[in-house]
């Protein structure tokens, strides 16, 4: 396997239309210049090949549970994506589009499930939350977790 470390606008340059499939998966929300990324990404892509982008969701339980965002803000993620920001990037570029949304793992539903009661109880919380956090790891609730994968086709 061949790995080049330079920046994606350079690399493109040597290499236009060369792949059939380029992914970024939690590389986006990194990028301060989002559009060059982008750009320099789909020139690297054969007409009909697909940009797999998996990014935070900025619509998932924990961020709206989370009133400080604690791993959603800079400087660890210098964007906020969500459906219809890469939405938007479809739109911008001509691309086709599907989403696929990361399903809830267990752990997941039971930290939302703290935080909720530590937002409804002023007390009391973590003797409830260790009694019960069982139960709602095996409930069918919050259907989607903390990530989305957009994927494109080039037209």
């Amino acid at each position: 396997m061949q790995i080049n470390a330079e920046m994606i606008e350079n690399f493109c340059q040597n290499n236009p239309e060369k792949f059939d499939v380029l992914c970024a998966f939690q590389v986006l929300e990194h990028v301060t210049n989002p559009k060059t990324f982008l750009e320099s990404s789909l020139k690297t892509l054969k007409k009909g090949g697909y940009l797999c982008i998996g990014v935070p969701n900025n619509d998932s339980y924990l961020y709206a549970k989370d009133t400080y965002q604690t791993l959603n803000l800079p400087p660890y993620h210098t964007l906020l994506w969500r459906e219809a920001s890469l939405k938007y990037v479809a739109q911008m570029f001509d691309l086709l589009v599907q989403f696929f949304k990361e399903p809830v793992k267990p752990t997941h539903k039971s930290l939302a499930y703290r935080l909720w009661l530590q937002e409804k109880l002023p007390f009391g919380t973590n003797i409830i939350w260790q009694a019960t956090r069982w139960l709602v790891k095996r409930l069918p609730i919050l259907p989607y977790g903390g990530t989305i994968v957009a994927v494109y086709q080039k037209k």
